[in-house]
């Protein structure tokens, strides 16, 4: 029965989107990103050039346990966006192996974060 199934597609969409914003404001601020609304593979190509970015200009200024962590986000961010296709778009069930993937990288993301900011030189702005 269809309500027996673990629904994790919704959890997916969550983490996966906390990190997109983050991502979407950055390349913005950086301005590597215009009219990424009209893109067919918005999120995927927002991803890429972040990927890039980071890869660059962010990870070699940052410390080396971050740079270490760099190269770890960089090949899972693909991944979720792939997840997050998944969860949207197609009538699959996320598994919990999926879910915990996408928990991981936003720990991951959320740890390299404040020195992405400092290394962009941007002020981190909390509510």
């Amino acid at each position: 029965m269809m309500q027996d199934i673990p629904h994790y597609n919704s959890a997916a969409g969550r983490y996966y989107y906390s990190i997109y914003i983050r991502i979407v404001q950055l390349m913005r601020i950086l301005n590597k990103i215009n009219n990424i609304e009209d893109r067919k593979d918005s999120h995927q190509y927002t991803i890429r050039l972040f990927n890039q970015s980071l890869q660059q200009e962010i990870a070699p200024k940052m410390s080396v346990k971050n740079q270490h962590k760099v190269l770890s986000l960089i090949n899972r961010l693909e991944n979720c966006s792939k997840y997050r296709i998944k969860a949207d778009y197609k009538e699959v069930f996320l598994n919990i192996n999926n879910v915990n993937f996408l928990k991981k990288t936003l720990n991951l993301f959320d740890e390299i974060y404040d020195e992405t900011l400092e290394v962009l030189e941007i002020e981190k702005y909390e509510k």
